[in-house]
């Protein structure tokens, strides 16, 4: 039965995905046109409900078969979690097994030994399957792993196939090298923190301070980092590529590398997938809209990663987006109706647009906040101010420098005045960071049972702000067409 509920939850699934991807692809993400929204959400409703039942009868029948069994595998290592020194954790993607059933799964597979496999590898590995709790479903299967195993033995496969996760482990290893040979210590993990998502260095001390300041998301590759290199990328392109297809068209293909040398992390998926799509309307000549662009981007991880919904950095990284999408670009375009000239002028906006953003951030991330902690950090907004510049500066940099050190011969010696100053960009963020958190200046706590006050503070305050923002327009319409109407 669970088969024959799996084979048709499959095949309903895949034909309403397909038909209403259609849909959403002309009407939503680009432009103004809509189909009655009715339609639409019937329709997303009944492709989740089966996607869930479907997705559901595949894991309980494939644990119920594997639970306990050892098999030998041939894998793909697609990412390794370092747990303690003696035991660490990989993720595989089982490429082919004696057992029908294992083929093509993902599982994390424990082994009591310091990792000594590399992202991209290729083995042939002995893996005993297990049986899932209710602790591995809510903590894993948000992030689609949905198997876990004990890791026995393996062999390394030494003529692996080119694959995105073999690229993927390539460039993360040259990049690694690359900042290591010119940045030491704490710097060095700041650095690979940010240019490729690897915190493996980062010590216990940065990151708790870091959490407690409240900027994680400047250590975790998310929107952030790739609407800062899209930027930076955007504004080569603009001075030395006079064809906008063929600048969108890098620009989408460069989305798609990061997103591949990040491993498909849950923020970084997300935010290319939004930023694909807005890139995409310039190629079929309809205008982005980036709040429609997020939507569908969360409804195609929805679909096909359910469990999704239950993953904090998820749900963090929407809540986060829209804040900077929505409420926080009313709060800017309010304040600052008309564009600023001049040095003082231009440096003020930017630095109230950073506060503004970050408070905005914090205000409709604060329902998630209040969910899975127990406590809120209200200086984050100052703590952006004082190390967004030097974030961006640093990152920007080291990525120009690793390109730059790639260069044959004198790739080294060129690079070693761009990776001075990202260096000292990675030591003011480490200072600014340590100091704010330290202090546990701005630290909030928050009751059991107070997410509801929390989700209605964040719906009132996103209301408020539309409200202020509708009124403003409406009266500087009314001038506009008294001004028209005196002869």
């Amino acid at each position: 039965a669970s088969f024959l509920l799996f084979c048709l939850g499959v095949a309903i699934a895949v034909s309403f995905t397909l038909a209403s991807a259609v849909i959403l692809t002309v009407f939503m993400p680009w432009g103004k046109k809509y189909l009655p929204h009715r339609a639409i959400f019937f329709v997303l409703f009944l492709i989740f409900i089966v996607r869930i039942i479907s997705l559901n009868a595949e894991i309980e029948s494939n644990n119920k078969y594997l639970s306990g069994k050892t098999v030998k595998v041939e894998a793909v290592v697609t990412d390794i979690t370092y747990d303690t020194e003696h035991y660490s954790k990989y993720t595989l993607k089982i490429i082919d097994s004696r057992v029908e059933k294992a083929k093509g799964l993902k599982v994390n597979a424990s082994v009591k030994e310091k990792a000594v496999l590399s992202i991209g590898d290729k083995i042939y590995a002995e893996i005993q399957f297990s049986s899932l709790n209710s602790f591995y479903k809510t903590s894993n299967f948000s992030n689609g792993i949905y198997y876990s195993a004990t890791l026995h033995s393996y062999v390394l496969q030494e003529d692996s196939a080119f694959s995105a996760y073999s690229l993927a482990g390539i460039v993360r290893k040259a990049v690694r090298n690359s900042i290591n040979l010119a940045v030491s210590g704490e710097e060095a993990a700041v650095l690979s923190a940010l240019t490729i998502g690897d915190k493996s260095d980062v010590s216990d001390r940065l990151y708790s301070n870091v959490r407690l300041s409240g900027v994680s998301h400047m250590l975790v590759v998310s929107g952030m980092h790739l609407g800062i290199l899209c930027g930076a990328l955007a504004t080569f392109l603009k001075n030395y590529c006079k064809n906008q297809r063929v600048a969108t068209a890098i620009g989408i293909i460069s989305v798609v590398f990061i997103a591949i040398v990040c491993l498909f992390h849950t923020s970084i998926l997300r935010a290319g997938i939004t930023y694909v799509i807005c890139l995409s309307g310039t190629l079929i000549r309809r205008n982005s809209d980036s709040l429609n662009s997020l939507g569908f981007a969360t409804i195609l991880m929805t679909v096909f990663l359910p469990y999704i919904l239950y993953n904090v950095a998820f749900m963090l990284s929407v809540t986060a987006t829209f804040a900077v999408i929505c409420p926080s670009n009313m709060l800017i375009k309010t304040i600052w109706p008309r564009r600023v000239r001049g040095f003082w002028n231009k440096t003020v906006k930017s630095a109230g647009e950073i506060l503004i953003i970050s408070f905005c951030s914090a205000i409709c991330t604060l329902p998630v906040v209040a969910t899975y902690y127990d406590y809120v950090t209200w200086i984050s907004p100052i703590t952006n101010l004082l190390t967004n510049t030097s974030v961006t500066v640093g990152l920007v940099v080291s990525v120009v420098a690793v390109i730059i050190s790639f260069i044959p011969f004198v790739g080294q010696f060129l690079s070693i005045p761009l990776f001075f100053i990202s260096e000292a960009c990675a030591k003011w963020f480490i200072g600014v960071v340590n100091a704010i958190g330290e202090s546990g200046i701005g630290l909030a706590e928050i009751g059991q049972g107070k997410n509801i006050y929390c989700f209605l503070v964040a719906a009132g305050f996103i209301l408020l702000v539309r409200t202020v923002y509708l009124n403003k327009n409406k009266e500087r319409m009314g001038s506009r067409d008294a001004k028209r109407q005196i002869p």
